[in-house]
C-alpha cells in the first residue's frame, strides 16, 4: 500500500468518524406540486418556519426543526378566496418519515397522504377536545400499540393542563413499548416538568433578556414574594389580567413584592411585545423567552400561567389561565402578612 493511499484511507476514517460525531439534524421536508392558479403558503404552527409555493411551481421546502420536535401542525393557506377553497387547513404531522408530499389540483384541493398513526390522528381530531374527550379510553384500548395513542394523550391531555394524575392513567394504557418512544418519553417528560410547579418546590434559577437586551436572572430579584407571569402579545385573557396586576403593583412595596412578566412572544414578534408593553404600561420587569425554553421547563401550556414564589424561590400558589378565583385577593394577604 502506497504512502498515498495510506492517506486517503485517514482521510475517509476522520471524515467517517467526524460524521458520526455530529447530532442528526431534526428536519421535515415538504415536497408540494402546486397546480392551480393561486400561491400556496406551508407553515409549521407556533413557529417562524414559513415558505411559499406559487401557481403553477414545484418546490420542496425543507424545515429545520428543534431537536424535540417529533410532531406538529402544518398549516396551508391558499390566496383563493372563493368559498370551497383551503383556509388554514391544519394536518397534524408525525415526523417520523421526516417528509410529505402534497399536490394542489387544477381546481385547488389538496392531495395528500398520511400515515396509518397519522390518520388515526385525523379520525380522532384532538382538536375537538372538550367533544371527544370521553373517547380517550376506547381510542387508547384499541390503539395501545400504535404511537397515535400516546400523540392523543398528548394533544387530548398535557397540552390544556388536565391533572397530572388523570395524565398518568391514561399514560398507563399504552404498550410497553410505545412508552419507550420518543412520543411516549413526551409524556413522561411533561409530567416532570409539571412536577417542578408543586407547591412547596424550589424553582431552579433562569436568566432571559429584558427589553434593553440586558439580562435578567431570577436568583438576582431580592423580593420577599415574586410573581412570574407567563404571556404573550397576542393573548386576550393575558391583556385582561394586566389591570389587576397594576392594581396590586401600584399599592405593594418592592422589597415585599415584584412582578416578572415574561413573554413567550416569538424572535420575530419583538417589536410587538415591547409595543404591547409600553400600551398597557407594564412598569414590572418584563423579559422575554422567545424560544419557550423557560416556559417548557415548567410544563406551562397555558396562558397565562401566574406562579408566585417566596423569597427562596418556593413555588406558593400557581395560577393557570385566570382560573384562580381569588388569586389576587391570597397574593394580598401574604404581603400583608395575614
Amino acid at each position: 500500500m502506497t504512502l498515498k493511499s495510506i492517506f486517503g484511507l485517514v482521510i475517509i476514517a476522520l471524515h467517517f468518524f467526524a460524521g458520526e460525531a455530529q447530532p442528526k439534524k431534526n428536519y421535515f421536508k415538504l415536497i408540494v406540486t402546486n397546480n392551480s392558479n393561486f400561491t400556496t403558503t406551508c407553515t409549521i404552527l407556533g413557529s417562524d418556519k414559513t415558505d411559499s409555493v406559487r401557481a403553477k411551481q414545484a418546490k420542496t421546502i425543507l424545515f429545520d426543526l428543534d431537536k424535540d420536535q417529533i410532531s406538529f401542525y402544518l398549516n396551508l393557506w391558499t390566496s383563493d378566496l372563493s368559498a370551497d377553497s383551503y383556509k388554514n387547513k391544519l394536518i397534524r404531522i408525525l415526523n417520523t418519515q421526516k417528509t410529505k408530499q402534497i399536490i394542489i389540483t387544477n381546481e385547488n384541493q389538496l392531495r395528500y397522504s398520511l400515515t396509518s398513526s397519522e390518520k388515526i390522528i385525523a379520525n380522532y381530531n384532538p382538536q375537538v377536545r372538550t367533544k371527544n374527550f370521553w373517547k380517550l379510553d376506547s381510542i387508547i384500548n384499541i390503539n395501545s400499540n400504535d404511537i397515535a395513542s400516546a400523540e392523543i394523550i398528548f394533544l387530548s391531555l398535557c397540552d390544556i393542563d388536565v391533572k397530572v394524575d388523570t395524565i398518568k392513567k391514561y399514560y398507563n394504557l399504552l404498550a410497553p413499548k410505545i412508552k419507550a418512544t420518543a412520543y411516549g418519553n413526551r409524556i413522561t417528560n411533561y409530567i416532570i416538568t409539571r412536577s417542578r410547579l408543586d407547591l412547596g418546590n424550589k424553582i431552579d434559577n433562569f436568566s432571559l433578556p429584558d427589553t434593553s437586551g440586558k439580562t435578567i436572572s431570577l436568583n438576582k430579584i431580592k423580593s420577599d414574594y415574586i410573581l412570574l407571569d407567563f404571556w404573550f402579545s397576542r393573548c386576550d385573557p393575558c391583556i385582561k389580567s394586566f389591570p389587576e396586576l397594576q392594581d396590586l403593583y401600584s399599592k405593594t412595596h418592592r422589597k415585599k413584592f415584584e412582578i416578572v412578566g415574561i413573554s413567550v412572544d416569538q424572535a420575530s414578534e419583538t417589536e410587538l411585545w415591547k409595543n404591547t408593553i409600553k400600551k398597557y404600561d407594564l412598569t414590572w420587569l418584563n423579559i422575554n423567552d422567545a424560544k419557550s425554553r423557560t416556559a417548557q421547563k415548567f410544563g406551562i401550556v397555558n396562558y397565562p400561567t401566574k406562579i408566585l414564589l417566596d423569597k427562596d424561590k418556593r413555588v406558593i400558589l400557581v395560577d393557570t389561565d385566570n382560573s384562580y378565583e381569588n388569586f389576587y385577593h391570597e397574593i394580598e394577604k401574604l404581603i400583608n402578612g395575614n
